[in-house]
């Protein structure tokens, strides 16, 4: 029958789907610990976490679309992350995030727009 092929097809496009959503998802997660970074090639071998201890400076430039880790106590030493993988609504509130534990972390802590 014609259809017999048709059968595989499906579940190989749900599959693409979920792959395609998987990757526009965040690939950082703010922990108490630090900041783990998942890349999306060899995750076992090159996942890297970076601890509040260690962090002296982070921002987000959504013009961009980067995020800059500048390590404490070093001058031109960081981590440059791009945010293009993360869907642009979600941009906002990681930049949000990120601008309210470097608050914390400085001591000032105002009110986050």
């Amino acid at each position: 029958a014609w259809w017999v092929p048709v059968i595989p097809l499906v579940p190989g496009l749900a599959l693409l789907w979920l792959g395609w959503r998987l990757t526009r998802h965040a690939y950082l997660l703010f922990s108490p610990v630090g900041i783990e970074i998942f890349p999306f090639y060899k995750p076992v071998k090159n996942y890297q976490l970076v601890p509040w201890g260690d962090v002296g400076e982070a921002s987000v430039d959504p013009a961009a679309e980067w995020l800059t880790i500048k390590f404490a106590g070093l001058e031109n030493a960081g981590i440059i992350l791009t945010l293009k993988p993360i869907d642009p609504r979600r941009r906002r509130l990681l930049a949000k995030a990120v601008e309210g534990v470097m608050q914390r972390r400085t001591g000032n802590s105002e009110e986050i727009p």
